[in-house]
């Protein structure tokens, strides 16, 4: 898969992918980490990357509505930022609406690990 995508994954991310694939989590339906499938992780990056001109160091990670979670190379690592926004975060500029970052794979994903558990106790 890293060579699919043309990155190496730190080794925060691959110990998680060896355990959750994708898909819900924290309400979020987050991409499968394959290499095929239209809700691959590989397959939604290929995509961006050729309609955005978006950058070999960019993974796309989920779509939420109006929105776009992604891992970079560069700190921070994951970012959740507005559609609209996502060119501009690439392009280095400020974004136009809040953006959600975590510093690593695993801190987005705990993260997310909490917003399940607050999800399901309601």
């Amino acid at each position: 898969m890293e060579a699919a995508l043309g990155v190496d994954l730190p080794d925060d991310a691959r110990a998680i992918i060896r355990f959750y694939r994708g898909g819900m989590l924290g309400g979020i339906s987050h991409l499968t980490w394959a290499t095929t499938g239209s809700y691959s992780v590989v397959e939604r990056t290929a995509a961006l990357r050729r309609a955005l001109d978006l950058p070999a160091i960019f993974v796309v990670l989920a779509e939420p509505v109006e929105a776009a979670i992604v891992w970079r190379r560069d700190r921070p690592s994951v970012v959740w930022c507005h559609a609209h926004d996502i060119e501009r975060v690439v392009r280095g500029e400020p974004p136009t609406s809040d953006v959600t970052s975590w510093d690593t794979y695993a801190g987005f994903f705990e993260y997310m690990l909490n917003a399940e558990e607050e999800e399901q106790s309601e």
